[in-house]
């Protein structure tokens, strides 16, 4: 994925997205699992979780392959 970026910014070009994202849902996860399992909801957690892997793959999948760039 650092290869999507240009040399002079990949390591921020990389570092920061990943930063965000895991103070966001790594930071959210314990307490959004507790909540819903204690209101009787916790597949809703889970179809969240799903739902951002998929997202994630379909992301990741769809980026442009780089090794073969002039």
């Amino acid at each position: 994925m650092a290869e999507q970026f240009p040399p002079e910014v990949r390591t921020a070009g990389i570092s920061l997205p990943y930063g965000i994202a895991v103070a966001l849902f790594g930071g959210l996860a314990p307490v959004m699992a507790t909540w819903t399992l204690s209101a009787g909801v916790f597949w809703l957690f889970e179809t969240a979780i799903v739902v951002l892997c998929l997202v994630s793959a379909v992301a990741y999948w769809r980026m442009p392959e780089t090794a073969r760039r002039p």
